[in-house]
């Protein structure tokens, strides 16, 4: 009941004010939103939404999971556009690199390179979204290399088939 008598006085307020409380409420609800629209995560979503045509299922499974896990449910995601700086990307990719703060069934101990370097890839394609939108004055993801950040693993290919096992090769793939 209190909360009822202080929302009324607060519209009375409003009412005094020459602002009709609806009208109030509604721009309040347009703020939220635009405010929302212009955070990194917000952003992002756009982005998928406008290459989802564009992607395999697969490929569009991929980003929205990975862009989900480490930028949507992050603090990074919550943060306006243009308040984030080089630094922030950096940190961003360098703890999926290391996997300092990763969790979910694709850990690995050595980190995970191949995860930072398309993270790195798709931020840089949310940011090219913000500046072509007015969003955002740069692109962030662009202030660095990503050979600063994380080292790649080295290769390690597999021995070469002998002779022998060459000849054998064709039985054993009809088998």
């Amino acid at each position: 009941l209190a909360e009822a008598r202080s929302r009324r006085a607060e519209a009375e307020k409003l009412v005094q004010g020459g602002i009709h409380p609806r009208v109030h409420d509604e721009q309040q609800i347009a703020q939220t939103k635009a405010d929302q629209a212009t955070t990194f995560w917000g952003v992002a979503a756009e982005w998928i939404d406008l290459n989802r045509p564009n992607w395999s299922p697969y490929y569009l499974d991929q980003v929205e999971r990975f862009m989900g896990r480490y930028v949507r449910d992050a603090e990074i995601g919550k943060r306006p556009l243009r308040s984030l700086t080089s630094a922030d990307i950096y940190g961003l990719i360098k703890s999926i690199g290391a996997r300092s703060k990763a969790t979910g069934p694709e850990r690995k101990a050595k980190g995970a390179p191949s995860i930072a370097t398309l993270i790195k890839m798709w931020c840089s394609g949310v940011f090219r979204l913000g500046t072509a939108s007015g969003r955002c004055d740069n692109n962030p993801a662009a202030g660095f290399r990503l050979s600063d950040v994380i080292a790649k693993p080295r290769t390690k290919n597999n021995r070469p088939l002998d002779a022998d096992e060459l000849k054998q090769l064709p039985a054993k793939l009809k088998a």
